[in-house]
């Protein structure tokens, strides 16, 4: 069986909900191929989440990177194909993905999340602020080893892929998100 994430990227047309159909490559199934070839074998999580913030945000390692994430980084996996609840119609998820799990990694959970909701003001319960969330819980769930970052590809196509099996698109938030986090 093959990996869907290691596929070429599906360029049609998306359909959402109300039948709307975003342009664009299916970035959500991007962004899992890109953990795929991320996680190679012996690669910390520190060091994969770097690899992600590059490859989907454009968010340079070291000094460099603090400018990329105060321009909001470089979308360089641009489209949709995430869940319904995910999508802004921007086209820039795997960016906001990518980019807030590389805040987290310099900045931690807390600083992270103060800094979407109230600098860039992504409201908890927007698109964005629900992918803020997430990010924050991928970064979390590789630091403490109840991810390992050989099965991040997997989670990112359940978690946020509108095509994932299964998907329930009406709850895609983590349990403890919004205000009264623990990153809050």
């Amino acid at each position: 069986m093959t990996n869907p994430a290691r596929n070429d990227i599906d360029r049609s047309l998306e359909t959402d909900e109300h039948g709307t159909r975003a342009p664009g490559p299916d970035a959500c199934r991007a962004l899992a191929a890109l953990a795929a070839r991320e996680a190679a074998p012996g690669v910390s999580p520190g060091r994969f989440v770097d690899r992600l913030g590059l490859g989907g945000a454009g968010v340079r390692p070291g000094p460099l990177g603090l400018l990329d994430l105060a321009r909001a980084g470089t979308n360089r996996l641009p489209g949709g194909g995430f869940r319904s609840a995910l999508e802004d119609g921007t086209g820039g998820q795997a960016r906001h993905f990518c980019g807030i799990a590389a805040a987290c990694r310099r900045f931690g959970p807390r600083l992270t999340w103060l800094i979407s909701v109230h600098l860039r003001r992504d409201a908890p319960d927007s698109p964005d602020g629900i992918v803020t969330d997430l990010a924050i819980e991928f970064v979390g769930l590789l630091r403490r080893g109840e991810l390992e970052v050989g099965a991040a590809s997997d989670w990112i196509l359940r978690t946020l892929c509108e095509s994932a099996p299964d998907a329930d698109t009406d709850d895609v938030g983590p349990e403890d998100s919004g205000p009264a986090s623990p990153h809050a």
